[in-house]
């Protein structure tokens, strides 16, 4: 379990699930701002995409961006599967301007 100093309590389960436990100073907050004052590595706006994609649960409930923040609150965000890259090679003709035995121009 990982913890932070300050008014949350955070620990990563399989790097996949951030726990978070809101306190007294936290109250009033909503929950996108909380969140974005403590996770520096997401914006506001992805964090916004990740609750209404409902990845971030409230109380172990369905949250809002604008829901309001309580102390005791329990905030989980679970991150998305990454998703998947076709990064295969293209076959795009490609003209030889210069060639020799070390280098080439395309």
């Amino acid at each position: 379990m990982q913890q932070r100093t300050g008014h949350l309590k955070t620990s990563v389960e399989r790097s996949t699930v951030i726990k978070l436990v809101a306190e007294k100073k936290d109250a009033r907050l909503r929950l996108d701002r909380f969140l974005a004052s403590q996770l520096t590595g997401y914006s506001r706006a992805r964090l916004q995409q990740l609750i209404r994609a409902g990845f971030v649960r409230l109380n172990r409930a369905a949250a809002r961006p604008r829901d309001l923040i309580r102390d005791g609150d329990e905030i989980d965000l679970r991150e998305p599967p990454p998703e998947k890259i076709d990064n295969r090679p293209e076959a795009i003709p490609l003209e030889t301007l210069f060639e020799d035995d070390d280098l080439i121009v395309i």
